[in-house]
């Protein structure tokens, strides 16, 4: 059934792809539809290249197009177009019959070994598939279509459905497309706006700081909240762009506030793991407080736990180097997914932010005593505990209870414009000189 395994070299196969087209227009003007067209990348191949040479590499593009052809049935046909891409031409409709063959294929490449070496290099590989419909299609859409669900199926080493190319999907890839594009447009025009959420403290219930949170202010829709933006900036790599300027308008916001003799409150913001790594940004961030004459101890920069953990030793030079320009620290959603205590006990931090998810949709007595025994902990320590995303009057009961020392969620504020939030301190800065007078 199977076509013999001929052996070619990466010359003979390569610029076929006209070759491949004009068979699948064959089948194409018989009226028949019931075929699938597979795309197949070889990842990184050209570490191959780098580490082995050309010619290995040559050799091995030919191992892999014998490998992907022992698997071909008659008339089914395989062709290389560039670099590591290669299609094939499968008689076929049965999604479970042609993940079954694209297995079989995995497992042929994952045998390969040069003929003239003694190793095998491991080989990666990704897989798209597209059926046409009755649509009149040109072949070269045909071969987009399966290279666009090729890149979604990503490298899961289970193959699924995610393999074959969906028409939703690509709609939604193609609406996410056109939000990036937005979205770059809104940084370069200065959309996004800074808002502000008040800290209180949990004994005095006044506002005793913030944290800078980020909107965008989109001209033809109005305020949109980040969670609909920033991790599609972050899958593009546009989030820092973002994290800098929030930053830099909470010093500018800083100045101005002295600059009114205004109660200046410390401000905090967080910074994303892309953010971290752009060169010289401690540096940017320093330069900015000198700038505008601010004192970077007003300013507490905001770390993930997921990213300290993961990163640590990173984070930790990140964080020591932070704290010796003067800014002040905290771990961010501490509690979210695993926890490190180790990040309580070595990260020179100034505060640690309880997450949300110990205050919602969790047992409340196992919660209560979890919390209570990280701000027990967090005091012997000296770090300051925050409590994010308290909402009711029991949530905040039962935190006072522990040796929590500020609240932030809806249940005191909602997130606010700067503005609002400048009336919102001085009504409180005059209520108290009103009781002192």
């Amino acid at each position: 059934m199977y076509a013999n395994n001929t052996t070619l070299n990466s010359g003979q196969f390569s610029g076929r792809r006209s070759w491949f087209v004009e068979k699948v227009q064959a089948r194409l003007a018989e009226g028949v539809h019931d075929f699938a067209i597979v795309s197949i990348d070889v990842c990184e191949f050209k570490v191959i290249n780098l580490i082995f040479g050309s010619d290995a590499g040559d050799r091995m593009l030919g191992n892999i197009y014998n490998a992907i052809l022992a698997c071909l049935g008659n008339d089914e046909v395989v062709v290389r177009d560039t670099a590591d891409i290669f299609y094939a031409l499968f008689h076929s409709t049965d999604k479970q019959a042609i993940l079954n063959r694209l297995a079989q294929i995995r497992r042929n490449l994952d045998a390969l070994v040069f003929a003239d070496e003694a190793y095998s290099p491991y080989l990666e590989t990704r897989f798209g598939v597209y059926m046409p419909t009755d649509n009149e299609e040109s072949v070269e859409q045909m071969l987009e279509c399966a290279n666009m669900a090729r890149k979604h199926s990503g490298r899961e080493l289970l193959l699924s459905d995610a393999c074959f190319y969906n028409l939703d999907r690509a709609f939604e890839r193609l609406q996410e497309k056109e939000r990036i594009s937005h979205l770059s447009e809104a940084l370069g025009k200065h959309q996004f706006v800074v808002y502000l959420q008040p800290k209180v403290s949990l004994t005095t219930e006044k506002i005793i700081g913030a944290e800078a949170l980020v909107r965008w202010n989109r001209p033809d829709v109005g305020i949109v909240s980040p969670g609909e933006f920033i991790p599609l900036l972050e899958r593009y790599r546009l989030v820092h762009h973002v994290d800098v300027f929030v930053f830099e308008k909470v010093c500018r916001m800083l100045a101005e506030w002295k600059s009114r003799s205004m109660p200046i409150l410390p401000i905090s913001l967080n910074l994303s793991r892309q953010t971290i790594e752009i060169p010289d940004l401690l540096s940017h961030l320093q330069s900015v407080c000198k700038s505008l004459d601010v004192d970077p101890s007003l300013i507490e920069l905001e770390i993930t736990e997921t990213l300290a953990v993961k990163s640590y030793d990173k984070v930790r030079k990140f964080i020591d180097q932070l704290k010796n320009f003067g800014f002040k620290c905290s771990i961010d959603d501490f509690g979210f997914g695993y926890s490190s205590l180790g990040c309580l006990s070595e990260l020179k931090v100034d505060s640690v932010k309880l997450d949300r998810s110990f205050f919602v949709n969790h047992d409340c007595n196992k919660a209560g005593i979890i919390v209570k025994a990280v701000t027990d902990l967090a005091a012997m320590l000296e770090y300051h505990t925050v409590a994010e995303g308290i909402e009711t009057e029991e949530q905040l009961a039962a935190l006072k209870q522990t040796n929590c020392n500020t609240v932030q969620g809806f249940y005191f504020f909602r997130p606010m414009s700067v503005e609002d939030f400048e009336h919102q301190v001085e009504s409180e800065s005059n209520a108290v000189k009103a009781v002192k007078d």
